[in-house]
């Protein structure tokens, strides 16, 4: 009877182990779901919004209608960039409605490069006289 007791006690204490081991490694790759909607000043839909994890490689695209869904760490923030949107950084949560502002300094970024020199009589058919009927 003792050999039984002894062997009930073993197998007990490598199913303890085994489910505490089991237990961290679940805890240690647990992630949330988080989805939201991203939208512009006016409430319009964003397609295209690149929304990150900050620190990963993790990252969804908005669709259609301006919404994400993503498998982040708990506690994870999330960061959300467009072009000609300011980019935000904000942690995430269930479900977020997210709005992002227009980037008004974009425009000074446009660079405008042009090469070589034309005089007007050079020019062979790219000027129109307004003055001369077609008809």
């Amino acid at each position: 009877m003792q050999i039984v007791q002894k062997t009930n006690g073993r197998s007990m204490k490598r199913v303890l182990l085994s489910s505490a081991l089991l237990l961290v490694s679940t805890l240690t790759f647990a992630q949330s779901k988080v989805s939201g909607t991203v939208k512009d000043a006016n409430g319009d839909p964003l397609i295209g919004v690149s929304v990150m994890e900050v620190g990963t490689n993790n990252g969804a695209v908005t669709d259609i209608n301006g919404n994400y869904t993503l498998n982040v760490k708990p506690g994870a923030k999330l960061k959300l960039s467009y072009i000609g949107f300011t980019s935000k950084t904000i942690k995430a949560s269930g479900n977020s409605q997210i709005v992002l502002d227009e980037d008004n300094t974009a425009l000074n970024e446009v660079v405008v490069v042009g090469y070589g020199t034309m005089r007007l009589n050079d020019d062979k058919g790219g000027v129109v006289d307004s003055a001369t009927p077609f008809f």
